[in-house]
């Protein structure tokens, strides 16, 4: 979920969100009670009345949407193309003055270069990538 957690942490340390069962079923750590929600909870527990729900973990939870209202799939852009950076840069590993060179030389191949100003110009004009980047599809599920 991140940095979608991220840009909402004030609402969550307000108590007006809340982030659980982030793993899939088959991660380690993963909670088998992230697997169904709470239709009768107790006094003073906390009743979603809105739900934002990764599209990989809805397919268990058709009994207990069943009061909700379903929009979407949402698709989020998770991380932003790194195309900027030189490939296979191993930063930690480089002395910088040899970081400082490969760098320059990578930046010079690249402005010079016409398939790179039609990359970035196809990028930041229609959004166009290609290949899929880090992304999640998600339904937004309402009483």
């Amino acid at each position: 979920w991140y940095p979608f957690q991220w840009y909402v942490r004030n609402m969550e340390s307000d108590g007006q969100l809340r982030f659980t069962c982030f793993k899939d079923e088959d991660d380690e750590g993963w909670n088998p009670s992230c697997n169904s929600l709470d239709r009768k909870p107790k006094s003073g527990e906390f009743r979603p009345s809105s739900l934002v729900i990764a599209s990989n973990h809805i397919n268990n939870l058709d009994a207990e949407l069943v009061d909700y209202e379903k929009t979407g799939p949402f698709h989020s852009l998770l991380w932003y193309p790194e195309t900027y950076r030189r490939p296979s840069e191993s930063r930690q590993d480089e002395e910088w003055k040899d970081e400082f060179r490969m760098d320059l030389k990578f930046f010079q191949n690249t402005v010079t270069s016409k398939d790179a100003w039609h990359s970035i110009l196809s990028y930041w004009i229609f959004r166009d990538l290609d290949k899929d980047w880090f992304t999640g599809d998600y339904y937004s599920f309402s009483r």
